[in-house]
Parts: C-alpha cells; sequence; structure tokens
C-alpha cells in the first residue's frame, strides 16, 4: 500500500514540475514576443531552466517566430488599407471640388 502511494505521489509531483515548467515557458514566450513587437526586431527566446527540453524549447522559437511574422503581416495589412482608406477620401474629396466648380 505504502509503495502504491509513493509511486502516486511521485507521478503527482511529475505532473505538477510539468506543470510549472510549462508555465515558466508559456511566460517567457510571452515576454520574448511583447519585446519583439515594442521593439520590432525578431523574438529571440533564452531560457536557462533544465526542466525544459531542448525539444519544446526549439518548438517555442518557432512558435513566437510565426507568432511575430503574423503580427507583422497583421501591421502591414492595416497600413495598405489604411493608405487605401486615404486615397479613396483623397478621390472622393476632388470629385466633389469638381463638382462643386462645375456647378458654379
Amino acid at each position: 500500500m505504502l509503495e502504491l502511494t509513493s509511486l502516486g505521489a511521485k507521478e503527482e509531483l511529475q505532473k505538477a514540475n510539468q506543470a510549472l515548467s510549462s508555465a515558466k515557458l508559456a511566460k517567457v514566450r510571452a515576454d520574448a514576443l511583447l519585446n519583439s513587437i515594442y521593439s520590432n526586431t525578431p523574438p529571440y527566446l533564452k531560457i536557462d531552466d533544465e526542466s525544459i527540453s531542448s525539444v519544446e524549447l526549439q518548438q517555442s522559437r518557432q512558435l513566437i517566430l510565426a507568432q511575430f511574422n503574423t503580427y507583422l503581416l497583421q501591421q502591414q495589412k492595416a497600413a495598405a488599407l489604411l493608405d487605401q482608406k486615404q486615397a479613396e477620401y483623397i478621390t472622393i474629396k476632388c470629385k466633389l471640388t469638381n463638382i462643386a466648380l462645375y456647378k458654379n
């Protein structure tokens, strides 16, 4: 009975440690992404935690790079849409000016 309790406790400890590592990695990812957005530079993920495997670290690096690229694409689309709307505004304003001149 004690052996089963010990095994269960070890499993629970492993699960808790894994959850803690995942939470640490998520925080580091979020911080790196936020810093890269503010500085407008590609994100760099660095963590000195031996509980995080190199595979998890590499996957996290790929994830934040993809998120950063998505952010940049959204910014470019928003800028292009703004340019388009400003051009439409100028065109309409010119047409209204021409109509006003034609009436006079």
